[in-house]
């Protein structure tokens, strides 16, 4: 393998043909377009290249000893799908068949032999621009998607992706008997917040209890405004004896925090209430933040700033509200 890859962001194409002529013929044209390039002179070499050096598109012979172009696409294909590299296939065939055959194993366009270099070249930037297109639409797509599922004032995520992430949860637990956890909480006398500062400072409360909860989670949790000043947090993989553990945890940050509201200092409280799987009878998403909120009423009940699990009297704590 002989390689020509600079250190600079020109594209780099991947060259293979088993007679170094064409290659170099090809690498002349290409270099003198302004593209990198990286050479293979068979089959299982360029998959090698493909891996190690991850060119931006491949000029791939169709004949050659050991593996055909159509067998490398194939397996190019297979062992990375998730690559996004344009193929143009170079063959001295001109039948029908053989065209067809390669576009039906993935490669983009196919050149005949003896070819022009200024054309091979011309149609690697079309190739190229495509590729970057398709980048540009799906960096958009995730864009979107992320917005999608990001509640706009917090900047966490919304009630419409907690409800899906809670049903995939509920679902590998019926699946294979995993345990997952749920935390509903709310802050306690958030009215009188809004009825004494403001909506406005009331707001700002909200997107600070964001901000200190935020470096609380793991990387598989999800923490999720799910409406108003109300908040869950999904904890897959978690036992509903340690969910209670982290509620706790999370109850006494709040309480230990000093928010700011309009300029000023304020102490606020949450409660929260626990459900979990295995122990609660739900299968649903609305079931399990309805269990969940079954027990944060009850905390509410009984005087606010505490936790509420499915073993309530056990987790109690005296009202500091």
């Amino acid at each position: 393998m002989s390689q020509d890859k600079q250190t600079n962001t020109l594209p780099t194409v991947l060259i293979v043909d088993d007679t170094e002529e064409i290659r170099r013929l090809v690498r002349i044209g290409l270099k003198s377009s302004g593209y990198n390039t990286v050479e293979a002179s068979s089959g299982p070499e360029a998959l090698f290249v493909i891996e190690t050096v991850r060119p931006d598109i491949v000029v791939l012979d169709v004949m050659m000893p050991q593996m055909t172009g159509f067998e490398v696409l194939r397996e190019m294909k297979l062992r990375f799908p998730d690559l996004d590299i344009p193929v143009i296939m170079l063959t001295a065939k001109t039948e029908t068949d053989d065209k067809v055959e390669g576009f039906e194993a993935g490669a983009q366009d196919y050149m005949t032999k003896p070819f022009e270099p200024r054309e091979l070249a011309a149609r690697v930037k079309v190739l190229l621009r495509a590729r970057q297109e398709r980048e540009r639409l799906r960096a958009a797509a995730e864009g979107l998607e992320a917005l999608s599922a990001t509640d706009e004032l917090t900047r966490l995520h919304n009630r419409r992706h907690l409800m899906s992430r809670v049903g995939e949860a509920i679902a590998e637990h019926i699946r294979h008997g995993g345990p997952v956890s749920l935390l509903l909480f709310d802050i306690d006398r958030f009215k009188s917040v809004n009825d004494t500062y403001g909506h406005v400072a009331g707001d700002d409360l909200l997107r600070e209890l964001a901000d200190v909860l935020r470096p609380n989670i793991r990387q598989e949790d999800v923490l999720a405004r799910y409406g108003g000043e109300e908040f869950v947090m999904l904890l897959p993989s978690t036992p509903v004896e340690s969910a209670v553990v982290m509620a706790e945890r999370v109850r006494e940050l709040v309480a230990m925090h000093e928010f700011q509201c309009d300029g000023n200092p304020l102490r606020i409280t949450v409660s929260i209430g626990v459900a979990g799987l295995p122990g609660d009878t739900v299968r649903t998403a609305e079931e399990f933040i309805a269990m969940a909120d079954k027990r944060l009423y009850l905390a509410k009940h009984l005087g606010r700033n505490r936790v509420i699990g499915p073993e309530p009297a056990a987790k109690a704590e005296p009202s500091a509200a």
